[in-house]
Parts: C-alpha cells; structure tokens; sequence
C-alpha cells in the first residue's frame, strides 16, 4: 500500500545539518509554521559524524523538541521541487514493518506546498582518481568519520588522501581512537602538517591500492615514494555543494572559484 497526501507549510527547511536547525529554529522563533525535512532516520546530517558536535546538536535537538511550530519529517526525502515552491517529499516506513492487511503504508507521498524553501542539502565529498580506487576499503574520508563516530567501527590502519583540509578532522578522529593513520596530501603545506600527531606526507598522491577482496597496502608517490600497509583508504578531493533540487527550480547553477564547484546561481 502507497499513500498520497497534500500538506503545507510557512518555512519547508530541507537538510537538517547545522545550517537546517539554525535555519528552522530561527523560522520558528519569527512565529511560522516549519516543516523540517530529513532522508536520514535522525536529525543532524553531518554532525552526526562529528564527535566535537555533539553537544551542540543535543541542545538544538531539544530545541526542536519543545517548538510546538516545527514539524519533523525523518525518513523523508525531497524529490522534486515544481512551480510555485511545490515539493514533493517521499516519507519511507520500512522500518516501521508496515502491515497491508492493516492499511498501512509502505511509502506515503507528500505534495508540500510552502510559502518559503530554505535549502541546506550541504555538500558532496569528491573522490580521488588513481588505480584501483575501487577496491573494497577505499572509501570517502568522511565515510571513514562516519563508521567512527556514528557506528563505531575502525581499521586498524588507514590511509588518509587529500588535497583539502576537512579530511584532517577524519585523521584527527581515527588517531583519537587508536588507528594508526598516514595521511598523504598533495599540497605542501608544512604548517598544517606539523600540528598533528600522526604521520603527514606532503607533497604525496595514493598511486595505487593493493589488494583485490580487500585493501593491504597503499603505494605512494611524489615527494615520498613507499608502500604504506592499510586496512583502509580515505580520500577527499573536497566538497562540491549539492546543487540538485535548486536546479529543479530553473535555476542554473554557477562555478564558484574559491570552492572549485559549482554553487546555485540566480540568488
């Protein structure tokens, strides 16, 4: 069974990372009706991943809480956005177990029209192009974050490539646990390799993954040329936003040169 329902709302917030919070708590304080939208089944996006926030996210997770003029929608992901700020959100309940014999609904399908459409749908890590990137083990830095801080699972060595400086948070993080980390950057920015406990090489890119079932071993190349073992490779080759509902709207996204991506054009 499927459902289809017409719903509306002063404020529709989409994304609940900390811009999506900042951004309802602030819309309901000025009195509206929100509606938050969240595809995860917890509010938080990507601080979720980040252990520093955690506090922060609690407090403004009890916030929400108590507003009696926010609507959460978790499990729920926006799929289109048409004329006139109508969206359509697509609410999952698998997790429920939902029961047809009992008219209940597998998926319900939500036609939201709002007055005002805050987007904060964040950021896309980019991955990073050498041979074998597509060996089980390699994955995005911020996926290596995640399994820590939010499922808590580690290798036991890990990899870390980057031209970025947002990857040196997941570094942080995995050392923090006891991971023996190396994280190889293709810049030369001696500074910021010199304030961390674990092993930087600068001037270096991942070449090559060894390993086929799993990852063993990373060879490296550039300023230093050695094979280092791993149990994992993180890579981040920085963050293009997620321009994809805006452009449902018409418009056109524009290169932005600082974040060397493309952001929505037409604000």
């Amino acid at each position: 069974r499927y459902e289809t329902r017409y719903d509306f709302g002063e404020v529709l917030v989409i994304g609940s990372g900390a811009a999506g919070i900042a951004a309802a708590l602030s819309a309901a304080a000025a009195g509206g009706r929100v509606v938050l939208v969240e595809q995860d089944l917890r509010l938080g996006g990507g601080l979720l991943s980040d252990a520093a926030q955690s506090a922060w996210l609690n407090d403004r997770l009890a916030e929400i809480d108590a507003a009696k003029n926010i609507q959460v929608c978790t499990h729920t992901g926006a799929v289109g956005v048409y004329d006139d700020n109508q969206v359509v959100l697509v609410e999952r309940r698998d997790h429920r177990r939902p029961d047809a014999a009992k008219g209940q609904a597998r998926h319900v399908l939500t036609m939201m029209q709002a007055k005002a459409i805050v987007y904060a749908t964040g950021a896309i890590e980019r991955p990073l192009v050498f041979a074998n990137n597509d060996r089980p083990g390699v994955m995005l830095a911020s996926g290596l974050r995640t399994y820590l801080n939010r499922f808590g699972v580690a290798p036991e060595s890990a990899v870390i490539a980057t031209n970025n400086d947002s990857a040196y948070d997941t570094a942080r993080d995995l050392a923090a646990a006891g991971v023996e980390v190396t994280l190889v950057d293709s810049r030369n920015d001696m500074a910021l390799a010199k304030r961390n406990d674990f092993r930087v090489l600068t001037g270096t890119v991942v070449a090559n993954v060894q390993g086929r079932g799993a990852v063993y071993g990373a060879a490296l190349q550039g300023a230093t040329a050695e094979t280092v073992r791993c149990d994992a490779v993180g890579v981040s080759g920085g963050w293009s936003p997620a321009v994809h509902l805006t452009s449902h709207g018409g418009i056109k996204p524009k290169y932005d040169a600082a974040t060397a991506g493309f952001v929505p054009g037409g604000f």
